[in-house]
């Protein structure tokens, strides 16, 4: 089996809408409902299936002109569901970008948060035994300020470490 994500945009409505595409057997089929509010326009961007039948998909959405908000859906039982991730403290407008998963209890997700206009740092969301976490705020020492980093890849070992990459601006 494989698991891929992506999104359309539908002029009609204007808005964006994430979808997972699952192959079985050879066959694809698309699943677009996940119980979010019809006025929602959503990208997804990162999918980790860690065992069959357990995945994880990441990006993010926003309702009319607000802020971007993260987006993490999980696959149980076969539906995928909206997984309330607490936000990071801080983070303003927040978008996932990668997601890698060692194990179902192990996962790290890399994107980027912009708590103001300019201003623009690493955002995680870890998934261990003790739940869901993020953390914005991270970026590497010499980056410009205000920062300009992004977190926009994430790799893990199964049942062995994660690490995030991305991009930063410095002064040079």
């Amino acid at each position: 089996d494989c698991v891929g994500v992506g999104y359309w945009y539908t002029p009609s409505t204007g808005l964006n809408e994430g979808y997972v595409a699952t192959e079985t057997a050879g066959v694809w089929t698309l699943t677009t409902n996940f119980g979010l509010n019809a006025s929602f326009s959503f990208f997804l961007e990162g999918v980790s299936c860690p065992v069959a039948g357990t995945c994880y998909a990441v990006g993010s959405g926003y309702t009319g002109a607000g802020p971007y908000v993260a987006v993490t859906l999980g696959l149980s039982g076969g539906v995928w569901s909206v997984i309330n991730v607490p936000a990071a403290p801080g983070a303003g407008s927040a978008q996932l970008v990668n997601i890698s998963c060692a194990s179902t209890a192990s996962c790290l997700v890399g994107g980027y948060a912009e708590p103001a206009t300019n201003t623009v740092y690493g955002l995680t969301e870890t998934l261990s035994p003790a739940g869901w976490s993020s953390q914005s705020g991270i970026g590497p020492t010499g980056a410009l300020s205000p920062p300009i980093d992004f977190l926009n890849g994430a790799a893990c070992s199964p049942g062995g470490p994660c690490l995030v990459f991305g991009t930063y601006d410095d002064a040079s």
